[in-house]
């Protein structure tokens, strides 16, 4: 999933708000499925992104989580594959 220009100003600050959807990451990531992240990624999350950029893909803007969700039900989706690469780096 991409973002799109109309997605990059969701506050009045112009703030990205995006939900992450994949796994819950080990602790040291500070990054729980579903959490709400407001405008740039703290640098612990750049750290999990930079090692798996699966994680990155599966940060989107909130109007797509029920969209993801499903995705994520689908086998052969492209979200459930990085949702995939993100347990098999972070869970070996």
């Amino acid at each position: 999933m991409s973002i799109k220009a109309e997605d990059k100003k969701n506050d009045k600050k112009g703030n990205l708000h995006r939900v992450y959807c994949g796994p819950t990451l080990p602790r040291q990531y500070g990054l729980q499925q579903h959490a709400v992240i407001i405008g740039e990624l703290p640098e612990h999350m750049t750290q999990a992104a930079a090692e798996c950029p699966s994680v990155e893909q599966l940060m989107v803007p909130i109007a797509e989580l029920a969209p993801v969700r499903l995705a994520l039900k689908n086998p052969t989706s492209s979200e459930s594959w990085h949702n995939n690469a993100i347990k098999q780096h972070f869970y070996k």
